[in-house]
Order: C-alpha cells, then structure tokens, then sequence
C-alpha cells in the first residue's frame, strides 16, 4: 500500500526556507521512503531545491495538484493567509501549525507552532530557533540533539578571500554603506581580499561601496545567481552578514559566518543555525526586538569596523583562542553551539561574571517552556529556574504576586464564553511575564474562551509559581 504523503507549507522569504531545511531533513530520517511535498515561493525553490535536502517542491499556483492528494501530515510554518486556508482545505489525518476552518476562523494546532505565534511582537525572552520551532511539534527533541552538524570548514592559512554581503530584506537590519567602506579599507590594510556581495536589491549599494574604496576590489553584488553564490562561498574563509536569507545558505553549505545582528533581529531565532558561527550583536537593553521604537536603530552605531577587522583576522588564522581576550564595548560576541539538546549561543567576550537579569530570565523562560511542553523533566526546568530565584529575590517576589493576581483574573473569568483575555494583559504589566501573557491569550483565543481553555492557562501559570518557589 502506497504511503500518504506529507505536505509541508513555507511560504515565506529565502531565509525561511533555507531555515526549514532542517525540518525536512528530520522528516526524511523520521518517515523514511515517504515522500514530502513542500509549497514555497518559486523564485526562492528554484535555486535553492539542488542545495537542500531532497523534497518536491511545488507553487500555489498548483493548488489543484495538491488539494487532490491526501496526506499524513500537513505542517504550515508560513505566517501568510494564504498557508493557513491550504492548511485548513486540504485532506489530511493530522494538521500541525495555522489553519482555517470551514467558517474562516484562524486557529493554531501544535504547542510550540502556538508559542511561536505569541513571539509576534513579544520575543524578547525567546532563545529557541526558527528552525527548531518549525519541527517541536513533530520531531522529538532527542532526534534534534542527535544531528551532528559538520562544523564551518577551515580553508589553507594563505586563502585571505573574505565575503562581505551587504544587504538585508530591512534597511535597519544593515549596516550603511559608509560603514562597510570602512570595514574593506581595514581588510585590504590587514592582507585580506574582500569580496561584495549581494543580490540585485544591493547592486547600487555595491557600486557605492567600490567606489568609497578608491581601489579595485571585486564586486559582485547583483551579478550571481544562489547557485553561483553558493560555489563562490567554497573559496571564502569567512561571511561578514547581516541577519538575511544568503547568511543561511552560507551556514548551510559550511561556509563560517560573522553574522553583524543589528536592528530588529533576535540571533536566537534567525542567527545561523549550525555550530561554529560568530554572531556580533549590541548589548543594548532593547537588542533582539521585534520591531525598533526607534526611527533609525540606535543599536547600528555600537558596531566598530576596526574592530570587526581584527575579530575577522583571529579567526582566519585559526586564534579562535584569543577571541576571549577581546572587547567589543557596547557588543556582545556569541559563537552558536548546541545545549541540552538544542541551538544555543555561547558567549565569548569578557563579560560580568554574574548573569544579568535578562540572562537569567532568558534561562528561566528556556526551562519554562521546555518542562511545559513535555521536552525537559521537573528537576531540568528548575536547574534553569534556580539562577534566577537566588540572583534575584525581589524581582521574584514581583513576579510571584502578578502571577497570583494573573491566577485570580483567570479564575474569575473562567467559563465565561465571550471572554476577550485583555484583562490578561492589562492585570500584568511586567516585560519580564511577557512571554506567559502572550502565550496565555492566545491559549483562550485558540479555545474559543471555552472553559476548557481557562483550564490550560491555570495549569501554565501553577507551573511558572512552582519553579518560583
């Protein structure tokens, strides 16, 4: 008997895609001999279906074709409308992620497809990976700390070829082009050979670039399609990037990467994925935001050419080991590797030996979840609580009492079927109880206010208290 399929929908930008790789590489080794269809955006798919793991891909363009197969298993990790209507009509034992039903109404099927649409303006505690999140709901966490990634590979000393990619899909998420002027003149003065890059968005930008230099310089941006991109980047010792889709191609196809994380990015969910890269980000309170308050990001000054020069420099030549030695003021140096299981960042530069209270909470919300959604035992979710109770007495207590209070909202309106879950919000201003506020409303969202739905967020919140304890 032939196997159903299984249909996974990313209807995203490149990035995206290249971030669900990871996904439909798990699902190969989980379902083997099953065949796995994925709707994605042509433009992106056609040059990047030969780089990735090995799928059919399809368009909405053939929608026909697909609605008149039934499936196993159909994931949505695309955040469009359009993904959630295909979710929600095609034929299919099991939906994971955003649907509609036969009335128009949007829900979410899977934990931690609904955790990730409470991010959505509120991350700013999130250290769980896009690529992760796509698969948590299919793919057990022990099948996600057995995959052994190849680290980025190390080419001959005497190579000093050095990528530059400019762009970014956001003007905030990258640096201007006086900056990346300054960054090539530092490279050439150091024996390095930089090379432009980009795709046709930054061929104006690449032109500015060249000629700021005032010395030939190769420049490619706009003149390479993803496949030429990716065999150029085999001859390359490093990336220098800003948070954007080539990045995680570069990541993918081994190719090392300084990821510069400027704007409203957060390295946690979008940095490069594998192990072995460099991520440089601002120490500002506010880095990693969903969307900047700012009108120009302010975290775009922090980053020093000279600076990034002399860290690109360590690691050409195999010093990795003097990169703890360095300062980045007003910047935080992270390398991506893995913890418990899963993507993590470590942290490289010198920094205060006592975590702050964001590390902490970081931690504390990492454990939460996890222990919440079955990935982690009690006594994990409280080793990632206990930095936090002991650092931080009082700002525990606080948390504590708006928990209570949270309980007595929920409590209170339990049942009641035409609940609207703002008093959640509004009983709990505190940054730090973000992250169960978010997931809290959409919980009742999703259960239509049902009872069964106070249940749930009663349940969350008993658990947050009793690792508070």
């Amino acid at each position: 008997m032939r196997m159903k399929p299984i249909l996974v929908i990313q209807m995203q930008r490149m990035g995206d895609l290249i971030m669900t790789f990871p996904l439909l590489l798990w699902l190969e080794r989980r379902y083997p001999g099953r065949e796995i269809i994925v709707v994605a955006e042509p433009r992106f798919y056609r040059d990047l279906a030969p780089l990735g793991p090995a799928v059919r891909y399809v368009s909405l363009s053939d929608l026909q074709l697909i609605l008149d197969r039934e499936y196993s298993l159909v994931i949505n990790v695309s955040h469009r409308r359009q993904g959630a209507f295909l979710a929600g009509k095609v034929r299919a034992e099991e939906i994971i992620g955003p649907y509609l039903d036969l009335e128009n109404r949007l829900y979410i099927r899977g934990d931690w497809q609904l955790y990730r649409a409470s991010l959505v303006e509120c991350n700013r505690h999130n250290t769980f990976h896009w690529a992760e999140l796509n698969a948590l709901d299919v793919i057990p966490l022990a099948d996600v700390g057995a995959t052994l990634w190849p680290e980025p590979r190390r080419l001959p000393l005497g190579n000093a070829r050095v990528g530059i990619f400019l762009g970014a899909s956001q003007d905030e998420k990258r640096p201007v082009a006086s900056f990346w002027i300054g960054l090539a003149q530092g490279l050439l003065a150091r024996g390095m050979r930089p090379i432009l890059l980009g795709g046709p968005a930054e061929q104006d930008l690449g032109n500015r670039v060249a000629r700021g230099l005032g010395m030939p310089v190769l420049n490619l941006a706009g003149k390479t399609s993803l496949d030429q991109f990716a065999r150029i980047g085999q001859t390359l010792q490093i990336m220098i990037t800003p948070d954007t889709g080539p990045m995680h191609l570069a990541a993918w196809t081994g190719l090392r990467t300084l990821n510069l994380s400027m704007g409203p990015v957060n390295p946690w969910e979008t940095g490069p994925y594998q192990k072995g890269h460099y991520i440089l980000r601002t120490s500002m309170s506010c880095s990693g935001c969903w969307s900047c308050r700012f009108g120009v990001p302010r975290c775009t000054q922090t980053f020093d050419p000279d600076k990034i020069v002399r860290l690109v420099v360590e690691v050409i030549r195999h010093r990795e080991h003097n990169l703890a030695k360095m300062t980045f003021p007003g910047l935080e140096l992270m390398r991506s590797a893995r913890h418990l299981g899963g993507f993590w960042l470590d942290a490289l530069a010198p920094g205060p030996e006592d975590p702050s209270a964001r590390q902490a909470l970081d931690r504390f919300w990492h454990g939460v979840w996890k222990w919440h959604f079955k990935a982690c035992d009690e006594e994990q979710a409280r080793g990632a609580a206990a930095g936090l109770v002991q650092a931080f007495p009082v700002l525990v207590k606080t948390m504590r009492a708006r928990l209570v209070s949270l309980c007595r909202v929920v409590a209170t309106h339990g049942g009641r079927t035409s609940g609207q879950g703002d008093d959640l919000l509004v009983s709990s201003a505190m940054p730090c109880l973000s992250p169960c506020v978010s997931f809290a409303r959409l919980i009742l969202e999703n259960g239509n206010f049902a009872r069964s739905s106070y249940l749930s967020v009663l349940t969350l919140l008993e658990r947050i208290l009793s690792l508070l304890e």
